[in-house]
């Protein structure tokens, strides 16, 4: 009787134990529970998502936007692997990287200010990745863009900055100001790349290159992927689809497009539509070489058509 008491009583150590251990992995099953247990009620992840699965070739390597509790403006992003002890994190490599992130948020605090001492109207700014981005609301025209290039130069010039920074200036309509989530934008605006539908034109400078703002107007680049250039794009498409089917018969258009800059005064791009003389089956895998292209001639900056042409093959 006694030793099945003892055997009983074994049993039950080995489950509680068994359970404790479990318990206590359980604790540990993602990167809140892994911040919490060293840092706790400092940090806050935003969101989490695989990093690369094809190089990593496996789910489990993840990569999360993680925010300061007391400031969410500090916010930086964390490789961890479920597979590894510990999530292959350390508290030293984290340290390191919202020592960053710090340093990133108080020069962006020193950057806006000086840009409203420069009498920049509602700039907003970003630093991350070693990239000082300032994006201003302004009709993208010439004459402002060189404005806003000479100003920014006494600007950059009177930053107290901690390291050298690459620059990114990105120039939106008045109207997107009301969209912006505030003047010091946190990393997840960036995330998608949506905001690039609302950039008109985009100004890069390397961190190792001087900011002389007299020589540097080649720079601004006008933006293919805004909504601006895709409202071109289909407006073009439209209208020669209205002019080939008066001018210019039998014709079938292939998905094939191309675009090119044809000039910068006044900002004008070329359009290319492909297209055949037969129709092919839709389900067909054969290459087909296109008959020729409808060719578009596109004012930007006025919004129009100048001319159509066609070009055979």
């Amino acid at each position: 009787m006694i030793r099945r008491i003892l055997k009983l009583a074994i049993l039950g150590l080995s489950l509680l134990a068994f359970w404790g251990c479990f318990r206590k992995k359980a604790a540990i099953s993602n990167l809140q529970d892994w911040l919490d247990k060293h840092y706790p009620n400092r940090f806050e992840v935003l969101s989490t998502g695989p990093d690369d699965a094809i190089r990593n070739m496996s789910f489990k390597v993840k990569r999360s936007l993680v925010a300061e509790k007391a400031n969410p403006l500090v916010q930086a992003e964390l490789k961890w692997d479920k597979r590894q002890p510990d999530f292959d994190l350390t508290t030293g490599r984290v340290d390191t990287v919202f020592a960053q992130a710090q340093t990133y948020f108080q020069d962006a605090q020193d950057l806006l200010r000086i840009l409203k001492s420069q009498g920049f109207d509602k700039p907003c700014v970003s630093l991350k990745d070693g990239i000082a981005t300032v994006i201003l609301f302004h009709e993208a025209t010439e004459e402002y863009r060189r404005e806003c290039v000479l100003k920014l130069e006494k600007a950059f010039k009177s930053w107290p900055k901690s390291e050298e920074y690459g620059k990114e200036i990105l120039l939106m309509g008045t109207d997107a100001y009301t969209n912006m989530p505030g003047e010091i934008l946190p990393i997840d605006y960036f995330v998608g790349r949506a905001y690039l539908k609302q950039v008109t034109y985009r100004f890069q400078l390397s961190y190792n290159d001087e900011f002389d703002g007299e020589n540097l107007m080649d720079n601004w680049i006008f933006n293919t992927a805004s909504d601006q250039f895709n409202a071109a794009f289909e407006k073009a498409r439209t209208e020669v689809e209205n002019w080939a089917k008066t001018n210019y018969k039998p014709y079938f258009f292939m998905e094939n497009s191309e675009f090119e800059q044809v000039s910068e005064k006044p900002l004008r791009y070329q359009f290319k539509f492909a297209f055949t003389h037969k129709k092919q089956a839709e389900d067909s895998t054969e290459y087909v070489e296109a008959d020729g292209y409808f060719v578009v001639d596109f004012d930007m900056d006025k919004n129009e058509v100048l001319k159509i042409k066609i070009e055979l093959n």
